[in-house]
């Protein structure tokens, strides 16, 4: 059997060959410093507090049977946070007191902001505060009573969400 010569293949590279390696090289530094550099300068911002919407809607819900349902609005003013409870089906004549309590509908705690008494279906209170601070003081509850003189017969609430 004859022995077979092994052929060998040079593997020589041109000029240009060369260049287009170094260039590929380079590119790929730069972006690596790049994304190092861009990584860097995020970590190191800080994030911004989110805040509280403008405007919050709630739904007030009945309590201890009262069937008395309605619309709690918060909106920052200029001059504080302004509290709108709309009641549509508040008996008439009745003169209901409402708070906003530390606390939730269902655990009420120490009431932290007197608001307006509801007459005749609406209050509206002028708060000397801001709704980013009353979100600082969650949970917070708006709760109405059924009259001044049944201060623990509460009628309607909802829970402060922000």
């Amino acid at each position: 059997m004859a022995k077979r010569k092994k052929k060998t293949v040079s593997h020589r590279r041109s000029k240009s060959d060369n260049s287009l390696m170094f260039l590929a090289g380079a590119a790929a530094l730069l972006v690596g410093f790049f994304a190092i550099f861009v990584y860097k300068s995020q970590a190191s911002m800080p994030l911004p507090t989110p805040t509280p919407n403008a405007t919050i809607t709630l739904n007030l819900f009945s309590q201890n049977g009262s069937s008395q349902v309605g619309i709690a609005t918060l909106q920052q003013g200029a001059n504080g946070v302004i509290v709108t409870l709309n009641i549509p089906n508040e008996p008439a004549s009745a003169v209901e007191a409402s708070h906003i309590h530390s606390g939730t509908c269902t655990k009420l705690g120490a009431s932290q902001f007197p608001l307006n008494s509801i007459v005749n279906g609406v209050s509206t209170t002028t708060l000397n505060t801001t709704l980013q601070q009353l979100h600082t003081m969650e949970p917070l509850a708006i709760d109405i009573l059924k009259s001044a003189s049944q201060p623990n017969l509460y009628v309607s609430c909802t829970n402060l969400e922000f």
